[in-house]
């Protein structure tokens, strides 16, 4: 009997007259987690993160101290990415031209109103704050430039875990990108997050902050912070490339995205393929 958690695939290729692939929706142990697994709505509830009621320059400071050490603490991160979120409207903020209610929860923002990625997550200002032992000279910008890279650092992580042999050339490749954004990414700022690219960096809060961030930039395509989604996107997708230019070809043939795959695709493409579908996606 066939199993209900499967879908059976019957591809033609030319090395056999059909191969039988088999996709399965259960679920699968990976080495991290995404910030998805952390995305659930209790009681309709949002997810929620407990940050220091602090100023920007205050957190800036902090955070700067704690990467001269290679010190990543969980509330001081996303202290850091809401102020810095929070003082950027400009690249940050929309407003919305219709109501933004995701199945049937309490809407994340009505029509007309402004938002921002922290419209999606409950903040409460209720961690105990600490001071920086200096007060270090900075600007919006450096700010800004800052977050990009602490949000790349997610990134990165995803990328070691997935390639650990051939991770290097694609992060030189995510470095490269920042630092010719338009949005100031300085070097010096990447070096200081670079060491912190490891596992233990992928802490609660910090993923729900990049959760939040990379679904309304998802939904919000046109708002400035757009290109900043490369830090993001493989937060809630795996084999996301593929799947997404699956699902485009899949719509310019009039095809649901099941039925592509009766079609013959070349053999690279097909492995992605073979690695990433499941009928859950």
């Amino acid at each position: 009997m066939a199993n209900p958690n499967t879908m059976e695939i019957h591809i033609a290729r030319k090395d056999k007259l059909h191969q039988t692939i088999v996709f399965s929706d259960a679920k699968e142990e990976a080495q991290y987690t995404y910030p998805s697994d952390y995305w659930k709505t209790s009681q309709n509830l949002p997810p929620s993160i407990s940050i220091m009621d602090v100023t920007s320059s205050q957190i800036y400071s902090l955070l700067m101290e704690d990467l001269a050490i290679s010190q990543w603490r969980d509330h001081v991160i996303s202290t850091f990415i809401y102020y810095v979120v929070e003082e950027h409207p400009d690249i940050f903020e929309v407003t919305l031209d219709k109501d933004w209610t995701p199945r049937g929860e309490p809407a994340i923002g009505k029509k007309a109103e402004k938002i921002n990625p922290f419209s999606l997550i409950g903040v409460t200002k209720d961690y105990p704050p600490t001071a920086a032992k200096t007060e270090l000279p900075d600007s919006k910008k450096s700010r800004l430039s800052l977050l990009l890279c602490v949000l790349i650092t997610y990134r990165k992580i995803v990328m070691k875990t997935n390639n650990p042999n051939q991770h290097n050339e694609g992060i030189q490749r995510l470095d490269n990108f920042l630092k010719t954004s338009g949005f100031g990414v300085s070097e010096d700022d990447l070096k200081l997050t670079r060491v912190l690219a490891i596992e233990s960096s992928l802490t609660i809060q910090f993923r729900k902050c990049i959760a939040a961030i990379d679904m309304f930039l998802n939904q919000l395509p046109t708002c400035p912070a757009a290109k900043m989604r490369i830090c993001t996107i493989p937060s809630r997708y795996r084999g996301c490339t593929v799947l997404t230019s699956m699902r485009q070809l899949a719509e310019i043939m009039g095809l649901r995205l099941g039925e592509l795959m009766y079609f013959c695709f070349t053999d690279p493409l097909m492995s992605d393929v073979i690695r990433v579908g499941k009928a859950s996606m």
